[in-house]
């Protein structure tokens, strides 16, 4: 059975996950399986929630950057959400604040 194309207006939706309180190479994997299971679309704005989140290592921050990327090539927008300064500290010392700015100024 062939399912219908998405209208233009439904494609552009608004996904929000959830980011975990230590997010590091022992919950990159469950992250990104979770964001596998979303309906990414052109247009579509991910909004990450990092409330939660106070420790952010390097595979957290490299599934950023890849799911960033991905995207981008489809026409969709990466927002980062309630980061604390934490997070926004190590994205610095991670020479990622640029990104962070980005991300954290994204409209979604």
């Amino acid at each position: 059975m062939n399912t219908p194309p998405l209208p233009p207006e439904a494609a552009a939706a608004e996904q929000t996950l959830h980011l975990p309180p230590v997010f590091s190479i022992e919950t990159v994997e469950a992250v990104a399986s979770e964001i596998a299971a979303l309906p990414l679309n052109a247009g579509t704005t991910l909004i990450l929630d990092a409330s939660a989140t106070e420790i952010l290592t390097t595979p957290g921050a490299q599934l950023l950057l890849s799911l960033d990327k991905t995207l981008s090539q489809i026409g969709g927008t990466l927002c980062l959400r309630n980061a604390g300064s934490d997070l926004a500290a190590t994205m610095k010392i991670l020479g990622l604040d640029s990104q962070f700015n980005t991300w954290s100024n994204a409209n979604g």
